[in-house]
């Protein structure tokens, strides 16, 4: 991989490239090619739609994939926080408020520490 500092003054073969990359202007890119393509994305409607429906897909699956994480880490609090609860003797109604875990579920849980020793989730 190499890394280039797109900013920097000197002579280089790539600073008319970087030029243009950083430009948020088309008018004032070097490149023909570079130039239609950021004016068909940046000016023209067609183009502009293009650039936020893929944007609208990016956040939806980025939003997607946050819930989902979040969704796991709270199951993984609840699980631990039912085990500790369990073994500690607490009501199974309270676990079952805090974990939002169904009665019967920590019963269960209950059941197979006082047997085992461990819990199963």
């Amino acid at each position: 991989m190499i890394f280039i500092d797109a900013t920097w003054p000197g002579d280089w073969p790539q600073k008319f490239l970087m030029h243009d990359l950083l430009c948020s202007n088309p008018e004032e890119m070097i490149y023909d090619e570079i130039r239609k393509r950021s004016t068909y994305l940046k000016r023209k409607e067609e183009g502009m739609m293009t650039v936020d429906e893929r944007w609208e897909k990016i956040v939806e699956e980025r939003e997607r994939k946050v819930k989902e994480n979040l969704l796991k880490e709270q199951e993984a609090k609840n699980r631990e926080n039912a085990r500790i609860m369990v073994e500690g003797g607490a009501p199974t109604q309270m676990i079952s408020q805090v974990t939002e875990y169904p009665v019967q579920e920590v019963e269960r849980m209950k059941s197979e520490y006082q047997k085992t020793g461990t819990i199963k989730m």
